[in-house]
Order: C-alpha cells, then structure tokens, then sequence
C-alpha cells in the first residue's frame, strides 16, 4: 500500500484510493501560470469575454476530473490561470488607454472645462519666480467657442499660473511666492468642483531609446491629457465631487502634513512631509538637488523601507505590550495598510504590505513547510495588481 502523509501524519490509502498530493508548491505553479499568462497577453489578444469563458471552462473541466485523473486537472487549473494572467493584463491594458472623449480637445484651442479635483493641489515654484499649482481635474462637461457644453469623462493635469499675481508682485519688487501674511496661498482640495478655462495637450514621450515612459506613466494613473490655465479663469461651483472614502484619506494627509508643520520649522518640516509621507512640496529646489548629488535621494520617497520600519516596531510593541499573535497580527496589518493608503506612493509600497501581510498570515499554517509556498502567494498578490511588474 503506498503512504501518504496529511497534517504530517502517516496513513494507508485504500484500495483504488489515488493522493491528491500531486504538487508540493501549488501556489507558487499558479505565480508561474500567471505571469506566463500577462507575457501571453502582450502577443496574443482576444476578447475579454473570451478568456473568461475558457477560465469557467477550464475550472469546470478540472473540477471533473480531480477524482479521475488529477494529474491532468492540476495541469488544467494551470492553463486557466494562464487564462486568468492574459485577461488581467489585456484588461490593465485597456484601463490604462487615453480617453477618446477628451482627446478630442486637445488641439491647443481654449475650452471651458467643467469637474472636480481628484487631488489636493500641489504648489510648486515656477520658472521666474512665478507660483504654480498641479492639479488633476476629473471632467465633466466641455465647452468650446464653436460648440456648446458637451458631457465629457476623462482625467487631465492641469499646471494654474497666476499671471495677475505675479506681476503685481513683480511690480512691487516683492517675492511672488508669499502673499502679505508670508504664507502661500492654499491650495485646492480633494472634491471641489471648478470652472476654468485651459489649453489641453496629448502627452508625449521623448523618442531617444530607453527614454522614461512618461505618457505611460500618465496612462497608469489614469491621466489622459496635459494643460495649462490662468489661476484668475478658476471658479468654484457649489456641491462636491469624488467618493467619500478618497475624501476620508485627503483630510487624514492634510491633518498629518497639519501636525508635522506645528512641531518642526518650515525647513525641517519640509524633509519630515518626504520622509514620513512622500510629500516634497515644501522641499526646496537646491535640497532636493543636494539629496540627488548625495546619492540619498530616495530617503525623500516612501517604499518599502518605511512599511517594514513600521511593522516591526509596531509588531514588537504589541508584543511586548503582551498581545498574543491573534491579536498583534491584525492590528499591524491593518495599520500597515491604513500608512500604504495615505502615502499613496504605488507598487512599491503595496508590494511590501502585502508580501507582509502573507507572510505573517501563512507562517503559523506554513511553519513546517519551505518558503518558496509564501514567496509565490505574495508574488501572485503582486502581479494581480500590476500585471507589468511581473514581465
């Protein structure tokens, strides 16, 4: 009789019995199926449906035949997370593609533009002296001087001069990045609905070889298109915009920049905003070109780094504190992922989370086993969020 060993007991199998225990690294031949399914998806195309409807046939089929031949059924699930990798990737693809409706304005005409921020604003120096605020603006509604208001989705990024107000300052022999109070002034927040006029531009890409993939980039994010606009055409429009729980995440980074700007100066507070948060707005030029030379730029950048410095301390606290696994586990998971949200700062971060969060969920059940079973789960959580990363 052969022998095989569950929960790390012997026992005899029956007469006619087959084991099931065909793949000592299920999870980690799924990682290999997926990722070989997001390189299919780069050469092969097929409607999204198409591949759903293999992935339901495939299940079925491996489901049939996981008494009878489970060799085979294992090698089926396989191809259907091949399946599933393709769809993942091709439907990453198609979110990450331009707007068509807003493309058709960006012809470099002025147009009237009608939506709400989809993040706080950020101010920045300009060339000159001049102050300049970035916003990403979720459209509405179009106008034009040939057509009237035209219902249109789509996300640009829009860089605000204020021409009046530099100027008046220019004519006053006065600093134009600080009003008469000496501070700058505020920002637009998360939610606002606004009517300005702009001048919209597609992204482009520089052609030299190896060049960063800057309309990719703005794709990824889920911006279509470019544009610049006088600060004195924008205008607030009552109601908001937005989902309440980006409302919840803007309030909670605007209390923690609030605090961290009540405790240190305003050079320092500048360093602790990147450091702690990833925000750089109030760094300098000539300090952010002092971290580039120095080779520490990324100090300045939240990653990984700052998600694993988080969970060990606040692991070891629990623990010390007396809270058992049960108790410590979720807490830092939790907290791990409420940090990720604010910071906001893409893979990378994510990444860390959740190859933490696998790790310190399938430890105890995974203590007898090797590492390669967690390694794969957390590459797997990784490459269903960003099918890119994986190829």
């Amino acid at each position: 009789m052969a022998r095989v060993e569950i929960a790390g007991q012997p026992r005899r199998l029956k007469a006619g019995e087959r084991s099931l225990n065909i793949c000592r690294e299920p999870i980690f031949l799924a990682v290999l199926a997926f990722g070989g399914g997001i390189i299919v998806s780069t050469r092969i195309w097929h409607p999204p449906l198409a591949w759903v409807c293999g992935i339901f046939f495939l299940l079925s089929a491996a489901a049939f035949l996981v008494r009878r031949l489970p060799r085979i059924s294992l090698a089926t699930v396989a191809v259907a997370f091949t399946f599933l990798g393709a769809f993942t990737g091709q439907s990453r693809d198609a979110a990450r593609e331009p707007q068509a409706g807003i493309m058709r304005f960006t012809s470099g005409q002025e147009v009237v533009l009608t939506g709400y921020l989809l993040r706080d604003g950020v101010i920045r120096q300009g060339s000159f002296g001049k102050q300049q605020q970035s916003i990403d603006l979720a459209v509405e509604q179009v106008e034009t001087e040939n057509a009237p208001a035209t219902p249109t989705n789509g996300t640009v990024r829009l860089t605000l001069y204020d021409t009046q107000r530099a100027r008046e300052h220019a004519e006053a022999d006065e600093d134009p990045a600080e009003d008469e109070d000496g501070r700058s002034p505020a920002p637009l927040l998360y939610g606002q609905r606004l009517r300005l006029t702009a001048k919209l531009r597609p992204a482009l890409n520089y052609k030299n070889p190896g060049a960063w993939d800057y309309r990719g980039y703005l794709a990824s994010i889920g911006v279509s298109a470019l544009g610049s606009a006088k600060a004195e055409s924008v205008g607030l429009l009552p109601g908001r915009g937005g989902m309440l729980l980006s409302e919840w995440r803007w309030s909670a980074w605007r209390s923690v920049l609030g605090m961290i700007h009540r405790v240190w100066a305003a050079p320092e507070a500048g360093l602790f905003d990147g450091v702690l948060i990833g925000d750089r707005q109030f760094i300098s030029r000539e300090v952010q070109l002092e971290f580039q030379r120095s080779g520490t730029y990324h100090l300045l950048v939240v990653s990984g780094m700052n998600i694993a410095i988080l969970a060990f301390a606040l692991f070891w606290v629990l623990r010390r504190m007396g809270a058992g696994p049960e108790v410590a586990t979720p807490l830092t998971i939790v907290i791990s992922c409420g940090y990720a949200a604010l910071t906001d700062s893409g893979a990378p971060v994510m990444r860390a989370v959740l190859m933490f969060s696998v790790y310190q969920i399938t430890a105890p059940a995974l203590s007898r086993a090797g590492g390669t079973e967690r390694r794969g789960d957390g590459r797997a959580d990784t490459a269903g969020m960003e099918p890119a990363r994986t190829i």
